[in-house]
This record gives structure tokens, C-alpha cells and sequence, in this order.
């Protein structure tokens, strides 16, 4: 998962600062969202799975 963040979000944000946030799911959905709409090329599918992937690798 973390081959996938960084293609999909190198351009704009280092890959430890993404895991340095601890956020609820519908924290990460709003900022993804906002990625996406800023440029960042991220489907549905790729969401739910990096959404999924960043709440729960904290547990």
C-alpha cells in the first residue's frame, strides 16, 4: 500500500508525512477527497483501499 501512496501522491506530499497522520476514516476521506479535486489521481476503489489501510495500520 505504500508503493500505491506514494505514485498516487508524490507530487504533493512525502510519504511519512502522510503516515505522521493519525485521522479517523472520515478525516482521510475529506483529504483525500481534496487530493483528488487538487489534482492527485486516485479512484474509488484506490480510495476505500488507502482510506482502509491508513486507520487500520495504527491498530
Amino acid at each position: 500500500m505504500e508503493t500505491l501512496i506514494t505514485e498516487k501522491f508524490s507530487d504533493k506530499h512525502k510519504l511519512d508525512f502522510i503516515l505522521s497522520q493519525n485521522k479517523p476514516a472520515e478525516e482521510w476521506s475529506v483529504t483525500l477527497d481534496r487530493m483528488v479535486k487538487n489534482g492527485s489521481k486516485i479512484n474509488a476503489e484506490e480510495k476505500e483501499l488507502i482510506m482502509a489501510w491508513l486507520v487500520g495500520r495504527k491498530k
